[in-house]
């Protein structure tokens, strides 16, 4: 009679331990859930429901400084929408509007571009002058007098050994 006895008791032990099993678990996501929501409950009481009080102070002088403008700023975004063809009234010299450039430093760089590869026969060769000059490269010791081995651009003078 106790071969017979055994079996139940180890299917009762086994049936414990597994419900045991299933209820820690099922309780793990319940604490966790909690916890989840009270820590979320707290951080709206002290983050979310406090008002920027920088953020706001920031926006009223932003809003000062906007009536007091020359042009209210719906009207500078229409200006800048459409693109400007006359002046706009209120600034002194219509304010700033882009000119046409007169520097010729760039095209110093494309005259010698042309020159180093052999300009066509009916261009003009770039003039000495207009090249411009290259300085030597400051020693690293750093003092501004230039290397012996460097010779000047242009120099007919060979540079020392």
């Amino acid at each position: 009679m106790a071969a017979d006895k055994s079996p139940p008791r180890i299917r009762v032990i086994a049936t414990t331990a597994l419900g045991a099993i299933l209820v820690l678990v099922g309780l793990k996501f319940v604490f966790d859930s909690y916890y989840v929501a009270m820590f979320e409950a707290e951080e709206q009481r002290k983050v979310a429901a406090v008002p920027p009080a920088d953020l706001l102070a920031l926006r009223a002088a932003e809003q000062r400084s906007f009536a007091r403008a020359r042009i209210p700023l719906r009207r500078a975004m229409d200006i800048v929408a459409r693109g400007r063809v006359e002046p706009i009234p209120g600034l002194e010299d219509g304010g700033v509007a882009p000119v046409p450039s007169d520097d010729t430093g760039p095209l110093i760089g494309w005259a010698g571009l042309a020159a180093s590869r052999g300009a066509p026969a009916g261009a003009a060769a770039p003039s000495a002058s207009a090249a411009p000059t290259v300085l030597p490269a400051t020693p690293p010791s750093g003092s501004a007098a230039p290397s012996p081995s460097v010779a000047p651009r242009g120099s007919a003078t060979p540079a020392p050994p």
